[in-house]
């Protein structure tokens, strides 16, 4: 799975070789195939492909109005 960004403030690049996702209030902790854990603040999930493999997130309205 991979996760990739929406957004003006997106990250240009996605995260692949995702194993684990895991929404916990306002962000969402990724871990990679490798080992490597990722804490994304204030994003929220915009869409699940399942067929494709792929989450898009984008930062979360609480944090656009900061």
């Amino acid at each position: 799975m991979k996760i990739e960004f929406d957004g003006p403030d997106a990250p240009t690049a996605p995260i692949t070789e995702v194993v684990d996702l895991v929404v916990c209030d306002a962000a969402v902790e990724v871990t990679t195939l490798f080992g490597e854990k990722i804490r994304l603040d204030d994003a929220v999930v915009r869409r699940v492909d399942l067929a494709a493999g792929v989450v898009r997130l984008e930062r979360s309205a609480r944090h656009e109005r900061q």
